[in-house]
């Protein structure tokens, strides 16, 4: 147990399975230990709610931790967790679409990410919304903000096809003879 700025803050190691028999090993052997920590700490916290973030295998904790409890659980889903591995694993996908069927709310970080996931699993459509990912902007000094010497558009994520760069770079390459003075 740990103390971050006055939440509690409880780690446990949800060992997920992975495409190895050792991999599938290690699950075997850590599945009990952590099941059993989590019930040690529900039953301590006393939660009203579960929220849990990106769907993997670590669902099957969370889908044995309602069951449990009845408590209700919501979905909250990033990416990879429903445009990636549900494609790539029979028992992923199995998951995923269980834990979300299950879930009492599903939420997704963007509309384009609901979509897929209300896609792999129908039934979420009435009991879902998507909330874009938020920022504190009392963390950041906007006095002192970037000065360019001439207007640009601005892009950042992973550098992976799905994040559309090349979709952006293309594009600025059509529209840059109409705006001369702008940068990429």
């Amino acid at each position: 147990l740990e103390i971050t700025d006055c939440i509690k803050v409880y780690r446990t190691y949800l060992w997920i399975f992975g495409n190895s028999v050792r991999s599938f090993i290690y699950f075997i052997l850590s599945f009990l230990p952590s099941i059993i920590k989590l019930i040690k700490i529900i039953k301590i916290e006393k939660p009203d709610i579960i929220n849990f973030h990106f769907s993997d295998s670590a669902a099957l904790y969370v889908l044995l931790l309602k069951r449990i409890f009845s408590l209700p659980v919501v979905v909250s889903v990033h990416g990879n967790d429903i445009q990636k591995f549900p494609k790539e694993s029979f028992i992923y996908r199995r998951l995923t679409t269980a834990l979300l069927k299950k879930a009492d709310f599903v939420t997704a970080c963007s509309k384009s990410l609901l979509e897929d996931a209300i896609q792999l699993e129908p039934s979420i459509k009435d009991k879902s919304i998507s909330i874009g990912n938020g920022i504190d902007l009392s963390e950041f000094d906007l006095k002192d903000i970037y000065k360019a010497e001439r207007p640009y558009i601005l892009s950042f994520g992973r550098l992976e096809h799905k994040k559309g760069f090349d979709v952006l770079i293309n594009s600025f390459k059509i529209v840059s003879d109409q705006f001369p003075n702008y940068d990429l």
